[in-house]
């Protein structure tokens, strides 16, 4: 069941942003990030909340502590460790939402540890998909030739991807919202392809 939380947390994330934004005639997915739908009091974001944040935030969790349970070494359990990291702080950003959209205010305590969470998240993600490249280590208890050449792929995507698309001339600057998707995009297709792996 675990394992399975894993092959559906990415597919769940993608489904969700991309229906939840066609709730919203107003969102941009190229220049909004995903937090934005659930911001605090838009119509989107108590499903946004559950679907988006705290549902994938318990699958990513629950992978992470079957990738624990079944690790051969000391470098897949700290893979494994910071991916359940990553899925608590998915569920903390989940609880605090952000503040809406242009708020004239500072901001409020919930939406810094939105912020707080969400780079947490992204972090020790990719710090997990960094320690299986570095160290070739195992995953379930199989070692897995190709997940080395791939982990380190993803990472070097995850942070790149964002300037090799300016740099094509195919998005802009401001295209905050493309560029969470594709680095967020790489290391949740890293988590599908772990878990499809195992299962």
């Amino acid at each position: 069941m675990l394992i399975a939380g894993g092959i559906l947390a990415p597919i769940l994330w993608v489904t969700v942003f991309l229906y939840v934004g066609s709730l919203r005639a107003d969102y941009s997915h190229s220049r909004q990030y995903i937090s934005a739908l659930a911001e605090r009091g838009s119509s989107t974001q108590h499903l946004m909340q559950v679907a988006g944040f705290l549902v994938q935030g318990l699958m990513l969790a629950g992978f992470g502590i079957a990738m624990g349970l079944s690790s051969g070494s000391v470098t897949a359990g700290v893979s494994a460790s910071l991916v359940i990291v990553a899925g608590l702080a998915k569920i903390v950003a989940g609880i605090c939402v952000p503040d809406p959209c242009c708020s004239a205010v500072p901001a409020s305590m919930s939406n810094q540890i939105h912020d707080l969470a969400g780079a947490i998240y992204f972090l020790t993600l990719g710090c997990a998909v960094a320690v299986c490249g570095v160290s070739g280590t195992t995953v379930f208890g199989a070692r897995v030739a190709w997940l080395k050449w791939y982990s380190l792929v993803s990472v070097v995507l995850a942070v790149s991807l964002p300037s090799l698309l300016i740099s094509a001339g195919i998005a802009a600057g401001g295209d905050v919202g493309l560029f969470q998707r594709v680095s967020f995009g790489v290391l949740n297709l890293w988590i599908l392809v772990c878990a499809v792996s195992a299962w």
